[in-house]
């Protein structure tokens, strides 16, 4: 698994969005009366679904993916 030069990885103001987004798709799961799930939950899932081992590490050109794959958990709860 190669690791991306930084200059392919996301800004950090990308970055505080993801993890933004990631905090907000939780407390939007435990909104509509489902447990909580950890934000450690919702980050491995989508490091396992990009391959690779921090946050930090996204590539650039997979931003919009990685949204998609937040809605994507959500999704998972039924709630779109």
């Amino acid at each position: 698994m190669n690791s991306p030069t930084p200059e392919q990885t996301l800004t950090k103001e990308q970055l505080t969005e993801v993890k933004g987004k990631i905090h907000a798709c939780c407390c939007f799961i435990q909104y509509h009366n489902h447990p909580k799930p950890h934000f450690n939950t919702v980050s491995t899932y989508i490091k396992r679904s990009l391959n690779i081992r921090k946050l930090e590490d996204i590539p650039q050109h997979r931003f919009y993916e990685v949204l998609d794959l937040i809605r994507d958990y959500q999704g998972r709860y039924g709630i779109f």
